[in-house]
């Protein structure tokens, strides 16, 4: 039994060398295949990054949880919105068909968080103003903010010096499509998976005979 298999084997590899060509030229096939999908493809580039806000009147989960961010998560849940945001264990990824993508993320969540903060602001300053309800006061500070002691810390904060602690760290920065060596490594790969294993189905039916 072992002889036999090994024989196997051995014919195995004449009839991968016998079709060597065959193997090459659908395997370039497959490749202009993937450099032609790539290229169909709108342009498109992508990013993962962290977003940083270090005050010690605001907490940081702020950027995450204000309602431009929020929005834009949400609505990234549709196929045929672009740009995307996700948002994964603290890690932001982004997808884009503008080549500016970095420079216009960051001035959309600028522009979220700060609309968020004057929003924070206005309201503590509304509530601060009809002390009353002690209870929505009480609320207020512990959802907005972990670190402040009442509402009155909350209206009193300097939205600009809070701005200039938002800071953004990119870690991948890469295009999406075309990239025309990625599909052409994956495209050929592909064609060289499909043409051995046809070669192996052919070759064990010509053995059962």
């Amino acid at each position: 039994m072992e002889q036999k298999k090994e024989i196997s084997i051995v014919d195995l590899f004449i009839e991968l060398k016998n079709r060597i060509k065959m193997i090459i030229v659908i395997s370039i096939v497959f490749s202009l295949i993937g450099i032609t999908y790539t290229n169909l493809q709108n342009t498109s580039y992508t990013a993962t990054f962290y977003v940083y806000l270090n005050h010690p009147a605001i907490n940081g989960s702020i950027v995450s949880s204000s309602y431009g961010i929020e929005k834009w998560l949400k609505d990234s849940k549709n196929m045929s919105v672009m740009p995307k945001l996700e948002f994964n264990d603290g890690l932001f990824t982004v997808i884009s068909n503008d080549r500016k993508y970095v420079d216009n993320t960051k001035e959309r969540f600028e522009a979220s968080v700060r609309n968020h903060l004057i929003k924070i602001k206005q309201t503590a300053i509304d509530i601060n103003s009809n002390s009353s309800n002690e209870k929505y006061i009480i609320k207020e500070s512990v959802n907005i903010n972990n670190q402040a002691t009442s509402v009155d810390s909350l209206s009193k904060i300097d939205v600009d010096d809070i701005m200039k602690r938002l800071s953004f760290s990119f870690i991948v920065e890469k295009r999406l499509h075309p990239n025309n060596y990625k599909y052409s490594v994956l495209g050929f790969a592909v064609g060289l998976f499909i043409s051995v294993l046809f070669i192996l189905m052919k070759f064990s039916l010509r053995r059962d005979d």
